[in-house]
């Protein structure tokens, strides 16, 4: 289960980094 768990944290680390990289365009979406 750790390695589900990792997997979770790292899908969340990136939707993070990709939400912040498409920040300027939230609007417009």
């Amino acid at each position: 289960m750790e390695d589900n768990g990792m997997s979770h944290s790292r899908t969340l680390r990136v939707e993070r980094l990709t939400r912040d990289a498409f920040a300027p365009f939230g609007d417009v979406i």
